[in-house]
């Protein structure tokens, strides 16, 4: 899919300022409370998914899709955050970051089906750990990822306006994530 890998390879950064939104289900993809200007340098606003931390982890990152072939190559990179849950003396649930790997790279492979607008994708994407939004993550979200158009993106207009990859997060509602090329 020529709208992933250019001509050959085309790399995709986390959307600082449009990073996450919650649509319907397939294959309407309707709604959205989020917008261009929901996440930023706001770091209080919307604190349970969005801060500093969650910010430098998807600054750090991308997903770069290279055409092989009839295959597509993803290598997902980042700035990955190793941690634990346990409890605090008081009794309350935290987390522990074990370990920062600042250069954290990872390979795989993605299967288009154009019909279904879907990826299959061998291996996790951008790993959150370390971040209020680990819940994005934690359980690993390699499998099969919507294209959702939203927000004036769609599979023309890549170049300008990014992709959307969703997945099903509960019965009729899509959690979907915004990519920009990155410059």
């Amino acid at each position: 899919m020529k709208s992933l890998t250019g001509s050959g390879t085309r790399t995709f950064k986390p959307d600082l300022n449009w990073f996450v939104d919650w649509v319907s289900g397939s294959p309407n993809f309707t709604g959205g409370w989020t917008s261009s200007s929901t996440f930023g340098t706001d770091y209080t606003s919307n604190s349970w998914v969005w801060n500093a931390t969650t910010a430098e982890i998807a600054s750090s990152a991308s997903l770069q899709f290279t055409l092989s072939g009839n295959q597509i190559q993803l290598t997902v990179k980042q700035k990955l955050y190793k941690e634990h849950q346990t409890t605090n003396e008081s009794g309350e649930s935290i987390w522990v970051t074990d370990q920062v790997i600042d250069n954290f790279t990872n390979s795989g492979s993605v299967t288009v089906n154009a019909e279904d607008q879907t990826l299959a994708i061998s291996i996790p994407l951008i790993d959150y750990s370390g971040s209020p939004a680990r819940w994005l993550s934690s359980t690993g979200n390699e499998g099969v990822w919507y294209l959702v158009p939203h927000g004036g993106s769609t599979y023309t207009n890549v170049e300008t306006n990014g992709i959307w990859l969703g997945y099903t997060s509960k019965t009729d509602e899509t959690t979907i994530l915004h990519f920009v090329v990155a410059e």
